[in-house]
């Protein structure tokens, strides 16, 4: 049995502290990780004057800088029950210009509810304002009933995480 010299254990030693450095960096690319992330999400609750409630449970938006092959889309679910008139309508608004429709999100109704839970997607040129939008808390969801009532949900932060890189390994 031949027994390795001191020069042979120190390099082994050295290898083997240096494994773990190696493994990790053999499975991340750095490359890859170019892009930048954000992230708001927002609820709200409110009470019609005729009776009915708008319970919006979640709604969300994350960014990717530069852009990516990803969704930069809002999702959202929303309740709402107990109205005097069927729901007609429900937009996304900003509370600074309450006249113009931000979005207009697309529900399942009933005469006295709805509910609406999906997501649409934002163009390019809008995404930074649709962050603002959410993450001020100007944002406010408008529900537009059958006999002309407006029931006005506005929309409070929750969750909201600035640019940040993500964990590439």
């Amino acid at each position: 049995m031949v027994l390795p010299d001191s020069r042979q254990l120190v390099r082994r030693h050295i290898v083997f502290a240096f494994l773990p450095v190696l493994l990790s960096l053999g499975g991340c690319n750095i490359y890859a990780c170019v892009y930048e992330t954000r992230f708001v999400s927002v609820q709200g609750t409110a009470t019609a004057t005729g009776g009915g409630i708008v319970v919006v449970e979640s709604m969300g938006f994350r960014q990717y800088r530069p852009e990516q092959p990803v969704s930069n889309s809002v999702s959202h679910v929303v309740r709402g029950e107990g109205f005097a008139a069927a729901p007609a309508r429900l937009t996304l608004r900003d509370n600074r210009d309450p006249g113009r429709v931000v979005a207009t999100l697309s529900m399942q109704t009933s005469s006295v509810s709805f509910t609406a839970g999906t997501s649409f997607d934002v163009a390019p040129s809008d995404r930074d304002r649709m962050f603002e939008l959410l993450a001020s808390g100007n944002a406010r969801l408008f529900l537009e009933l059958a006999n002309d009532a407006t029931v006005i949900v506005p929309l409070t932060v929750q969750t909201r995480e600035d640019w940040h890189r993500p964990n590439c390994s």
